[in-house]
């Protein structure tokens, strides 16, 4: 197995360390509206909002099984800060769960 791996790494670094990778879902507004939809399926559902560090630092389905099977939905958008999707949820009549924000200080002001 080790030869293997070796066999590897000297592949990738005969083709010059690239490597070419295109992801398996395109996160869209669609793929967004899924998620955001999910969080009406129950009154205990979490919402994840935040920019990059929710979206890459927190995985939904761990969180998800660490509180019993609560769901869990990924509305965090990477470059982008949360104060339009809280108050959507704020707003929203038919939500009832909780809101986890990872936001920083700049994006707190009115602009966003």
């Amino acid at each position: 197995m080790a030869q293997g791996l070796d066999r590897g790494a000297l592949r990738l670094r005969a083709a010059g360390g690239r490597i070419r990778y295109a992801p398996t879902v395109q996160d869209d507004m669609d793929l967004w509206s899924m998620q955001y939809d999910r969080l009406k399926l129950s009154p205990d559902s979490i919402a994840l909002l935040g920019a990059s560090r929710i979206a890459f630092g927190v995985d939904p389905a761990l969180l998800s099984r660490e509180l019993g099977g609560r769901p869990v939905a990924m509305l965090a958008v990477n470059g982008r800060y949360p104060l339009a999707a809280l108050r959507a949820l704020a707003e929203d009549e038919h939500f009832a769960g909780l809101v986890i924000v990872g936001i920083d200080a700049r994006g707190m002001q009115r602009k966003h």
